[in-house]
């Protein structure tokens, strides 16, 4: 492990913190190298550079988890799959996904950027959002995209992969769907996702948050759709 550096990233995927936040606490101190991640400059610090607030949250995490805090930066992240492979998605979900992608490339691009406002990172990635898609979403509902893809990507970086941006519940090409014809349609893929949760009458905190975030797309995808907040509304709840 000696001469091992590590990047801000891979430190905040440990750590479930944000990069920024990470490299705040790392502001003023000299990486001990350069690499190149996925075709981007990526810098990394070796343990013994890490601030004492740093080296005491991975000390708590190691300790949680009963391993060192050496054993645990090198740990590679963990390797988030969705549940259907791309090539069995329809086209819809893969378009969305791509414009997911287009609308916060710029704002993983200002990762890096500890010296931009918060509010105004997110305002940023918000108005992003809008060019892209056409329409505008709450910066708390920016906020949980966000967050959600800095999670799939788990410090790896590799905002080439398509799947972290796809939807909670991205629907299946028609012929490989197992419809269920009391469902609406447009509420199939919820349907799916909250039969998909160990326990449905009682989702764990990751499977609510799942929910709210399907929540949040459906309704904006349907009033996009039939210009008619009240009525999808009430359907999606």
């Amino acid at each position: 492990m000696v001469g091992r550096s590590f990047t801000a990233a891979q430190i905040a995927a440990v750590l479930q913190r944000s990069k920024r936040s990470v490299l705040e606490s790392l502001k003023g101190i000299s990486p001990s190298e350069t690499r190149i991640v996925h075709g981007n400059e990526a810098r990394a610090w070796s343990k013994d550079l890490l601030p004492k607030n740093i080296l005491t949250a991975l000390e708590d995490v190691a300790a949680r988890r009963k391993t060192t805090t050496d054993t645990l930066l090198a740990s590679p992240p963990p390797f988030w799959r969705p549940q259907y492979p791309l090539s069995q998605l329809c086209e819809e979900a893969i378009e969305r996904a791509s414009l997911l992608q287009r609308a916060l490339g710029s704002a993983l691009a200002r990762l890096n950027d500890v010296d931009l406002a918060g509010a105004d990172f997110e305002q940023l990635g918000v108005e992003d959002y809008r060019r892209t898609f056409g329409y505008s979403i709450s910066t708390r509902h920016w906020r949980r995209l966000f967050r959600r893809t800095i999670d799939r990507d788990g410090g790896a970086e590799n905002w080439g992969r398509l799947e972290i941006y796809l939807d909670e519940s991205p629907a299946r090409k028609t012929e490989l769907r197992r419809l269920a014809p009391f469902i609406p349609t447009a509420l199939r893929p919820l349907q799916d996702l909250i039969s998909s949760f160990a326990n449905p009458a009682d989702p764990t905190e990751l499977e609510r948050s799942c929910l709210w975030i399907y929540a949040f797309e459906h309704y904006e995808r349907e009033n996009e759709r039939f210009g008619k907040p009240r009525a999808v509304k009430r359907a999606t709840l």
